[in-house]
């Protein structure tokens, strides 16, 4: 019996060491694609980002990185343009979690545009926030008022949800609102 056991003991403990040593040299070869990755994958972003803000802010010229309120968890980038406009990156959360959105504000703070750079929506439904119909509503929008959605037509400060997909409507907005609000309190010309 007492031998029985020694084997027993002796291949558990082989077992584990060819486990631990799989693991090992599984964890050393992800280790090393992350690594020979990741600058890759953050050009490939900061490219993504650029070019959502050239399509929201298109006659901006030299975009100039300013620091972000320390206060602000929904403003995630700041950009001055030569031409007095101002492109941010924000975040909104729609129905399948957070959205990545540039919103592009003038000089004179009305919306130039929206383009959403990530987000887990619902094909078919939430994923229809990408597409002009329902982006185009915050061109021309003011920083002076809330925006807030609604089923059916839109009045001045108002967004006509998409239909079957008002939390992603929502959450849109709330971004482009936090956009808003952001400039209103810290870029507008005589803050």
């Amino acid at each position: 019996m007492s031998k029985v056991t020694g084997l027993l003991k002796n291949d558990l403990v082989r077992l584990g060491a060819i486990l631990f040593l799989i693991t090992a040299i599984a964890g050393c070869c992800l280790g090393f694609v992350y690594e020979s990755t990741k600058d890759v994958i953050a050009d490939k972003k900061e490219e993504v980002n650029q070019r959502a803000y050239a399509k929201v802010l298109p006659d901006a010229g030299v975009l100039t990185k300013l620091e972000v309120q320390p206060d602000q968890k929904a403003v995630l980038e700041v950009y001055r343009a030569e031409n007095g406009g101002v492109a941010m990156k924000v975040m909104g959360t729609g129905y399948g979690g957070d959205m990545e959105m540039a919103v592009g504000i003038d000089a004179d703070g009305n919306v130039t545009g929206v383009s959403i750079i990530s987000h887990g929506e619902t094909p078919g439904l939430g994923a229809k926030a990408t597409e002009a119909d329902f982006i185009d509503q915050y061109s021309g929008k003011n920083a002076k008022e809330t925006l807030t959605v609604v089923k059916g037509d839109a009045a001045e400060n108002e967004i006509s949800a998409i239909s079957g997909a008002t939390i992603t409507s929502r959450g849109v907005t709330e971004g482009v609102n936090e956009a808003l609000q952001y400039y209103t309190v810290y870029l507008k010309e005589g803050n």
